[in-house]
């Protein structure tokens, strides 16, 4: 299972990150070489960089948190998403 504390090292090191969407339409967190959308209305106007200035990081993981755990329990597809993050958290230490 993914943790707070797993997540908290990951964007510490860099594993977990903020980008703008390939989609043009805001900011999604990155973990790997795959990306999702995290939070709606505040990260849709906003730089990867505006956005972390505004809101407190643990705000951030927070949100990605839930959404990681809507991941887990969604079903298959969604939970083969998760299983993909976890995978590259464990890989990367955090």
């Amino acid at each position: 299972m993914i943790s707070k504390e797993m997540l908290q090292r990951g964007y510490d090191n860099g594993v977990v990150k903020l980008i703008s969407s390939p989609n043009e339409d805001g900011v999604v967190c990155s973990i790997g070489g795959n990306w999702f959308y995290f939070d709606g209305t505040m990260a849709e106007d906003a730089t990867p960089e505006s956005y972390a200035k505004m809101i407190p990081k643990q705000m951030i993981l927070a949100e990605i948190f839930a959404v990681l755990q809507d991941f887990y329990k969604d079903g298959e597809e969604l939970r083969e998403e998760y299983d993909y993050y976890e995978a590259v958290l464990i890989e990367q230490g955090c």
